[in-house]
């Protein structure tokens, strides 16, 4: 489970490791989250949220990972695409319940990759850690968490766009 720590991930790219930073602790202090398997068994158990088909949109590597692994062990089922390309491809073979969007990738960009799945009825969160493209979020009609983010932050606002979804539809 520590693969959930961003602030890990950090540590390893700038060639410290995470407990260099954060001694005896599987807290992450930066993003206040725990990544103990108690804390996430008792999430996955507590029945608040759906588990559902995710298609997870992310051109960065090391972002992509760490997201899906907790992802995963929510109980989720993913689909990971590194391209809106890739992505609209996905969207063609198979179902989803829910598209998780990079905003700024390289070729197209989130934002009509968000609109072309709304058309087909999933919906969609956005996501950059861009300061310019935060700003300017609010012009969106996609639900939106900025970059970096808690994993708990992430975990309710699934919860929270799947269930505006099922009492629409």
């Amino acid at each position: 489970m520590q693969g959930l720590c961003w602030a890990g991930l950090c540590c390893r790219q700038r060639g410290r490791r995470a407990a260099d930073q954060f001694p005896r602790t599987n807290v992450n202090r930066r993003f206040n989250i725990c990544s103990s398997r108690a804390t996430l068994w008792s999430s996955i158990h507590a029945g608040r949220q759906p588990m559902a088909h995710i298609l997870f949109v992310e051109d960065d590597a090391d972002v992509q990972s760490v997201v899906s692994e907790f992802l995963v062990t929510l109980g989720h089922r993913l689909t990971c695409a590194s391209s809106a390309e890739q992505a609209r491809l996905s969207l063609a073979s198979e179902p989803v319940d829910l598209a998780l969007v990079d905003c700024l990738m390289s070729g197209e960009q989130g934002n009509s990759l968000a609109e072309y799945a709304s058309k087909l009825g999933v919906p969609t969160i956005l996501t950059s850690g861009d300061p310019h493209y935060i700003e300017t979020c609010s012009e969106h009609p996609f639900p939106f968490l900025a970059k970096p983010f808690r994993l708990t932050s992430l975990d309710e606002l699934i919860a929270r766009t799947l269930l505006s979804r099922d009492h629409r539809g």
